[in-house]
């Protein structure tokens, strides 16, 4: 199987900290097919809204960790496959965001959302995977100028042989910049030290745009894909946490980083065993 990792840097405000494990940050590879086929929903569609939510959950001592959520609120534009309790719009759940104290959490191969982007989205148990997108941020196909790209920029293109790849990456704004809560992140993407040029060497192709691409992925859907939809439901009817956050994260004090930091290092640390554990039936990890 292969597999690919994303290395990608946030210049924040506020002070960010990652869950970077293999994990989190180690995502088989999908094809055009696979999106397809795995889907439990494929939709176009334009964010509304984002809301900051935070989930507990028991460590088995007692105490419970506070989890940071993202809500996306899409605004459907067209339903390639798949049914949603609300035709007109669907939320997403996604692990990371704004905690209570001011800091946010970030998964490296979890996308970043901004009210206005225009998706297609290739959703897969949402509300209950850490990430409700088909391969991770390979699930999140950006519409902009009407072509597609990849959720890091990369042309979505379709080769002389007719199969679907990325191509170029782009260095576009709204790759480049994100928001969370009152926080503004820039992206800054790094080539991994092992990776060679032979690797990284962009696909030729005719660069896809939206309508083509999305004839592309109805075809590709296999009749027992095309037969088996199933209502997706909206991600607020699922979450379990207490009130929804009323403000947005606040940015930290510097003098403050260095301390938190390590703090929250070891709480990223704790989710990622934690949830090792709770899928091992309660069992250590080692």
């Amino acid at each position: 199987m292969t597999a690919f990792k994303l290395a990608r840097i946030l210049v924040p405000i506020c002070l960010v900290f990652q869950i970077n494990s293999s994990l989190a940050t180690t995502v088989p590879h999908k094809n055009a097919h696979q999106l397809a086929n795995e889907a439990d929903l494929i939709f176009e569609g334009t964010v509304s809204n984002i809301e900051y939510d935070v989930e507990y959950r028991p460590t088995g001592n007692e105490d419970v960790s506070e989890i940071p959520i993202t809500l996306v609120t899409y605004k459907i534009k067209e339903i390639i496959k798949g049914k949603t309790e609300n035709p007109d719009e669907i939320a997403l759940r996604f692990i990371g965001g704004p905690a209570s104290d001011g800091r946010i959490l970030t998964l490296d191969s979890s996308p970043l959302f901004d009210v206005g982007d225009n998706d297609i989205m290739f959703v897969k148990d949402n509300g209950t995977a850490w990430c409700p997108l088909v391969g991770w941020n390979q699930g999140r196909i950006r519409v902009i100028d009407d072509k597609v790209f990849s959720d890091m920029g990369q042309e979505v293109i379709q080769q002389d042989s007719g199969l679907i790849g990325l191509g170029a990456k782009r260095e576009l704004s709204d790759v480049i910049n994100n928001h969370v809560g009152q926080s503004n992140l820039k992206m800054i993407s790094k080539k991994p030290q092992n990776e060679t040029r032979s690797k990284t060497k962009a696909l030729q192709g005719k660069h896809l745009n939206k309508t083509s691409y999305m004839k592309h992925i109805a075809r590709l859907m296999n009749k027992s894909s095309k037969s088996s939809f199933k209502v997706v439901a909206d991600a607020h009817s699922m979450v379990k946490s207490s009130k929804r956050m009323a403000e947005p994260a606040k940015p930290l004090k510097t003098n403050d980083a260095s301390t938190k930091s390590q703090s929250l290092k070891k709480t990223a640390d704790d989710l990622i065993e934690e949830e090792l554990v709770r899928k091992n039936n309660g069992n250590p990890v080692l």
